[in-house]
């Protein structure tokens, strides 16, 4: 993904070079990620998983529900467990902002036990706006692709329409 590409969404140039670029880059340089797979491995015992390909692969809800999922869980290294990866490696980077939850295991809810700097609310409406730009991210290109595909289909149908007219004149006369 290049940074360019966040035009597409709203952001002016402006923007994305006061907000986003840091070290240098252009507007139409890739995106790259500051931690290297070895150094994950090391601090996290796994590379963390690239959420905007975990969005192509299982879908934008179970991102949503991933990012909701987390519990405290003093038996994992990173303190933290999660509802839908169990055993995950991944730490819980958004806890200061929903706070800490533990898992009930008699219902297997899920407790705020300590709140956060966001209310419940105003949590899930931000990982909501997470996992639609990671969706937007894995697939830029998607909503074109859509569009185009609904021309094909009504192409292919007007197409179909003539075929079965070309047919039926041309076997009309054959009994």
């Amino acid at each position: 993904m290049r940074y360019n590409r966040l035009l597409e969404i709203g952001l002016t140039e402006k923007q994305i070079k006061d907000n986003l670029l840091f070290a240098g880059e252009k507007v139409g340089d890739q995106m790259k990620v500051a931690m290297s797979k070895s150094d994950a491995k090391k601090w996290f015992g796994a590379a963390p998983p690239d959420l905007s390909v975990e969005v192509r692969a299982r879908g934008a809800d179970w991102v949503y529900s991933y990012m909701r999922g987390f519990y405290r869980d003093n038996s994992r290294p990173t303190g933290w467990n999660n509802t839908v990866y169990d055993k995950v490696a991944m730490p819980h980077i958004l806890y200061e902002l929903q706070g800490e939850q533990t898992l009930n295991h008699e219902t297997h809810k899920l407790e705020l036990t300590k709140p956060g700097k966001l209310s419940v609310t105003e949590y899930d409406s931000l990982v909501g706006d997470l996992t639609n730009f990671l969706a937007y991210m894995s697939e830029p290109a998607k909503q074109q692709r859509n569009h185009l595909g609904w021309f094909v289909l009504l192409f292919l149908g007007v197409l179909l329409v003539l075929t079965y007219k070309l047919k039926k004149a041309y076997w009309k006369d054959v009994h």
